[in-house]
């Protein structure tokens, strides 16, 4: 069973959290300052495998580099933290870790370094695999 860190727990986190049994997941635990005081940086998540972001756009600069410290894959649903893409893509090669940017009404390509770490909740992905929005989504 592949354990969820859920960074951010408004609508987006509620859902993953909701759907995550279905998946052969469990939430390992929730991130977020109206939950709880643990930080990405607390030792309770050390069981992690994944960690899925939809915080906000300047909490996505301080949440990826700790988790990929702690080498946590991540999944960044977040929106509007483009402009720091390339320092995102060094501070992830760097650490060795798979990550998923998907904000909505974006296209982006799944690295096959990823698929690991996505595989056990959603068996369908597969390495290369586009995703993209499409109309009425």
């Amino acid at each position: 069973m592949t354990k969820i860190l859920l960074v951010g727990y408004g609508r987006m986190g509620k859902l993953v959290e909701s759907l995550a049994g279905e998946y052969d997941c469990e939430v390992a635990g929730v991130i977020d300052p109206l939950v709880g005081a643990d930080g990405v940086d607390s030792d309770r998540w050390s069981g992690a495998d994944v960690a899925v972001d939809f915080s906000s756009p300047d909490a996505v600069m301080t949440n990826v580099p700790a988790l990929a410290r702690r080498r946590i894959n991540v999944v960044v649903g977040t929106t509007g933290w483009g402009s720091e893409e390339p320092e995102l893509r060094r501070i992830i090669g760097d650490a060795g870790i798979g990550i998923v940017a998907a904000p909505s009404a974006y296209t982006h390509r799944i690295p096959s370094r990823s698929v690991p770490a996505l595989s056990a909740c959603s068996p369908t992905i597969k390495p290369g695999t586009s995703t993209k929005k499409t109309s009425g989504m």
